[in-house]
């Protein structure tokens, strides 16, 4: 019988997870280049060592354009706009995670890894943002996230649109 490792020591796990991400946040930045909006985005990120060194990371950066962060997150659900996304409401961060950064991302960035399609959100907390508890299956874990509607959202296009006025 195989023994499952938790989330706050499986390195293993958050390694995979934490490439993938680099991976998906690299496709974002790919595509903002191409419109024209030309990101700075490491992708040598660092590991952690040990989940007690997970607070020196927690103002690690995605990407960033002109000195606004974007926060990019990947999805494993199916959607090319924001209206089809498979479920009402679209998880933004945890609240852990958000309330922890010491600057705010400019904008949520989603992409799906199923079509690649990229949904974005304004980073600001607001009223329309909704507290959940939700089961996190990748980390078997429960959790607090911020979410909202997915009206709230808004096509990566639309984005870029606002970004080249900058």
């Amino acid at each position: 019988m195989q023994t499952q490792v938790p989330w706050s020591q499986n390195d293993e796990l958050f390694k995979k997870e934490l490439s993938k991400g680099i991976y998906y946040a690299g496709k974002v930045v790919e595509y903002l280049a191409k419109k024209g909006i030309n990101c700075e985005y490491d992708n040598n990120l660092d590991f952690r060592k040990s989940i007690k060194e997970s607070y020196k990371y927690k103002d690690q950066v995605d990407a960033s354009y002109k000195g606004r962060i974007l926060e990019i997150k990947s999805r494993r659900e199916k959607f090319i706009t924001p209206l089809d996304f498979p479920y009402d409401t679209i998880m933004i961060e945890t609240v852990r995670g958000y309330d922890q950064k010491s600057i705010k991302p400019y904008a949520y960035i989603n992409i799906s890894q199923i079509t690649g399609a990229i949904i974005c959100l304004p980073g600001y907390k607001n009223d329309d943002w909704i507290v959940s508890r939700h089961f996190d299956r990748t980390r078997k874990i429960h959790d607090t996230w911020y979410e909202t509607e997915k009206t709230k959202w808004y096509t990566i296009d639309e984005l870029i649109q606002v970004m080249l006025a900058w």
